[in-house]
């Protein structure tokens, strides 16, 4: 915990930053498959401008420009619907694995980098599962388009899940999500600790896709 407490600001500051490109770079793959070019570009431009902790509050931009990019204009986080139910559900099953991880490497997931809620046990985890949101993202829209009403909301859950059966490529190495999280999580705490200066990108192989990348 001393460890985790005396994180320097600079290494937190340059993390989030490499977080949030790489969750708006995940998100621009995303749009551009669905052939939305205008928002792929957009969504670029606001990569190449995030600042270190993102002051310039790009993940907020991007958010609101994908999501509207992907589910409609007219679509809302905070709405009552089918696609926020299975986001949230599969997003708490990203942080429930980070937060367990985080405890196996002996840190405590209330102190976060940026997350800083008094109120919320898993900042750390919310900080670190925000690349892998769109992986989610992506399983949902598959959910979505492949079933009925009736049918969805028998196997949303059972669906979701099976984001764990994915691979990501981390580091020029393909291994399931899992695994590729755990790795993105070492390497983050390693960055944070002054043991090594870059971050893991990855790539999706989508089965969904017939192996695309995004």
């Amino acid at each position: 915990m001393n460890e985790q407490i005396n994180w320097p600001e600079e290494r937190k500051k340059l993390l989030w930053q490499f977080i949030v490109k790489e969750k708006i770079k995940q998100q621009a793959e995303i749009v551009k498959k669905i052939n939305d070019q205008q928002a792929y570009d957009q969504l670029i431009k606001l990569y190449d401008q995030v600042l270190p902790f993102d002051s310039s509050n790009n993940e907020a931009v991007a958010a609101r420009l994908y999501f509207s990019a992907i589910f409609g204009s007219k679509f809302s986080r905070d709405c009552p619907c089918n696609e926020n139910a299975v986001l949230n559900y599969g997003y708490s099953i990203l942080m429930s694995f980070i937060a367990r991880e985080i405890s196996v490497m002996g840190y405590v997931s209330e102190l976060g980098i940026w997350h800083c809620s008094n109120t919320n046990p898993f900042n750390l985890a919310c900080d670190f599962m925000e690349p892998f949101r769109p992986i989610v993202d992506n399983k949902v829209i598959h959910i979505i388009r492949d079933y009925d009403q009736e049918t969805f909301q028998k196997v949303f859950k059972r669906e979701i899940v099976k984001i764990f059966n994915d691979k990501i490529i981390v580091n020029d190495e393909e291994q399931f999500l899992g695994s590729g999280m755990r790795n993105y999580l070492r390497r983050g705490i390693k960055f944070l600790n002054g043991s090594c200066d870059s971050i893991f990108e990855f790539k999706l192989i989508d089965s969904e896709d017939d192996g695309l990348t995004l």
